[in-house]
């Protein structure tokens, strides 16, 4: 039996990166004292974000910059408050859950 931590890796998510980006994000709900639920998701969408991008995303910017290593939990905050935010600007702003699985559709349905 794999333990918790081997189904992650197995699965692209890096520990290390997406419970500091989850602690952030219930932090985030906590302090603004908005809908917890909501606030929940999205900081689940921020982590996962953060857990998948980061990889890609950050050895580029380091590179543009010329910044240490160390700088990819930076980025990793950055990639994670931004998906984050937009999540839930996303779940404000839609009332109706058709408006959204029509949203979902027209971004990732394969045409």
């Amino acid at each position: 039996m794999r333990s918790v931590h081997e189904f992650l890796d197995s699965i692209g998510i890096n520990l290390g990166i997406f419970i500091p980006g989850f602690l952030g994000g219930i932090s985030y709900a906590i302090v603004t004292k908005k809908n917890f639920l909501s606030s929940m998701f999205s900081s689940f969408v921020g982590a996962v974000t953060t857990s998948y991008l980061s990889p890609i995303v950050s050895p580029k910017i380091i590179s543009l910059f010329s910044l240490n290593d160390t700088s990819v939990y930076g980025i990793s905050f950055i990639i994670g408050l931004l998906s984050m935010n937009i999540s839930m600007l996303l779940i404000s702003n839609t009332k109706d859950i058709y408006a959204l699985k029509r949203l979902f559709n027209y971004f990732f349905s394969n045409k």
